[in-house]
């Protein structure tokens, strides 16, 4: 792709970080060019979000130097790094919603002045925003923005500030097809103009369509250092996980569709302001089937999903469970054994077989002060054997915990210590690990694999394929199309709470869906 100087903007040597006694870095050596897009490639608690946070700022190494541009630097702070022109854009985003996007821009800026001339403001914005490809207006309110706008405000923010080496920590996760291509875009102005990016990502296929170099770690060490164009997939692939990933399994064709496992009818939720997220949503979904939602993340997944799961109240409609065996007496069911579930308790969910791998993994998905342990049994601790007569029993703990991490390649996180300090990924396994080990008769299943490498990603579609042969119903939540495409039998698209369509995701491509997830019209219609 061309237009790296040679020199180096970034130069990290023997960089070393450990938390909570466990390494997490060992002895790294990064670089990075002026007028490239370098990429930083491996697994989750593979090293890449830490290595970048001290360059960011936000952690100092317990050895080694960060030199910017042949300077030595210690940054304390991500104020010291933005002062050395380094920033970091995150994966959750630092914005204001009811602020403007040139108010977003300037927010925190200590240079600027009381006598500013709001004109002046906006029309610098807006010609930086020119200057990188980035479509905006400086008067919009950033609440009104898609999240693909959202995320090229904070690439703005950090060069309104100068920022000349920036990180971009996954930043395609979220977006649609379309939207990917416009941050492509502005990632090929950002290097004409000479500055470093480092964009950390686990997609291979992306990163050759944006990257001029990757640097690929593993356990914490860096392992290679590669051209793009002088290195294969399958390569990428070996080095970033140490083996080569296997095949996916084979899915068994879809089932013949009986009466549904869950039945939704004219399901409608507010969000947490009293506005409509869910608008007289109706779907199925049947044994051994997976159903795939598509949708730009705020536009009603997370509502739906948590109604589904009991954690919202419904304000009309109905959710039917038909459970294996029928329904005893005391159910509230129909003769076939199907039950109205609607608004039930999330413990009374969890008796019946509803799953819910939650969107939120830190903040809903696990305790987070407590241990691996203590967050595997916590849907199940009850239960015998890991309770008889209401005292649980530390070794049934013990053996239960043993036994999910082999079965689900959970790594790190010794006992006693919080599950907190796991990587995201590994964090999302525990959880995994919690669901899937109950045999449910449905999962809910909101971005099961967002922010896992390679490895990992496979893993989880495997045990969620494995489900289905023993019956298991899947609704599947996410922005991936990719996945989607591979995973689901039958596949609605959400905007703004409402159904677009609902097909068979072999009969459409990526940009079709992109544009109804968008809330435009599909091609020919």
């Amino acid at each position: 792709m061309g237009g790296s100087s040679g020199r180096l903007a970034v130069e990290m040597t023997g960089v070393s970080k450990s938390f909570f006694g466990q390494s997490a870095l060992t002895d790294v050596d990064f670089e990075v060019r002026w007028g490239e897009v370098h990429a930083l490639l491996g697994e989750n608690g593979a090293g890449k979000s830490a290595l970048c946070s001290i360059l960011a700022g936000l952690y100092r190494a317990d050895q080694g130097s960060i030199r910017i541009d042949g300077d030595l630097v210690d940054f304390r702070s991500p104020h010291d790094a933005l002062n050395a022109h380094v920033g970091m854009v995150y994966q959750e985003f630092r914005l204001v919603n009811e602020f403007t996007v040139a108010e977003n821009v300037v927010l925190g800026d200590p240079r600027l002045s009381r006598r500013l001339k709001w004109s002046e403001l906006e029309e610098s914005v807006a010609e930086a925003a020119a200057a990188y490809d980035i479509d905006t207006d400086p008067r919009r309110l950033v609440g009104d923005l898609s999240v693909g706008e959202r995320q090229r405000i904070e690439i703005l923010k950090l060069l309104h500030r100068d920022a000349r080496v920036l990180v971009l920590d996954e930043p395609t996760s979220v977006l649609t097809p379309s939207e990917v291509r416009e941050l492509f875009r502005s990632m090929d102005a950002l290097r004409r103009s000479g500055r470093a990016v480092i964009l950390i990502s686990h997609k291979i296929n992306e990163l050759r369509a944006s990257s001029d170099r990757v640097t690929i770690m593993r356990q914490g060490r860096r392992v290679a250092v590669e051209k793009l164009e002088d290195i294969t997939n399958d390569d990428l692939t070996r080095l970033m996980v140490g083996r080569k990933i296997a095949a996916p399994r084979t899915r068994q064709a879809p089932p013949a569709l009986d009466r549904p496992v869950l039945e939704v009818r004219g399901l409608n939720v507010t969000n947490q302001d009293g506005r409509v997220a869910v608008d007289s949503f109706d779907a199925e979904v049947h044994q051994g089937e997976i159903l795939g939602i598509a949708g730009i993340a705020g536009n009603g997944q997370r509502e739906l999903v948590e109604a589904l799961a009991g954690l919202k109240p419904v304000q009309s409609g109905t959710v039917r469970l038909q459970r294996p065996g029928g329904a005893s007496e005391e159910d509230s069911g129909d003769a076939a054994g199907a039950i109205d579930v609607t608004g039930m308790s999330p413990r009374g969910l969890i008796e019946i077989g509803i799953a819910h791998i939650p969107e939120d993994r830190r903040a809903v998905g696990v305790a987070s002060g407590l241990d691996v342990g203590a967050n595997l049994c916590m849907k199940s601790y009850w239960k015998e054997p890991l309770s008889r007569r209401g005292v649980m029993s530390r070794s049934a703990v013990r053996t239960l915990e043993e036994g999910l991490r082999g079965d689900f390649d959970i790594r790190g996180g010794n006992r006693n210590l919080p599950v907190s300090i796991l990587s995201g990924g590994n964090i999302q396994k525990v959880i995994l690990a919690r669901e899937l080990s109950q045999s449910p008769a449905v999962v809910i299943a909101a971005y099961p694999t967002r922010g896992l490498d390679l490895g990992a990603v496979a893993n989880v579609r495997d045990i969620l394929i494995g489900q289905l042969e023993t019956g298991t119903a899947v609704v599947l939540v996410s922005e991936d199309l990719e996945e989607l495409f591979i995973m689901s039998d039958r596949l609605i698209v959400l905007h703004a709470g409402r159904i677009m369509g609902e097909f068979e995701p072999a009969d459409y491509d990526r940009e079709t869906v992109g544009a109804l997830m968008s809330g435009g019209v599909a091609a020919g219609d």
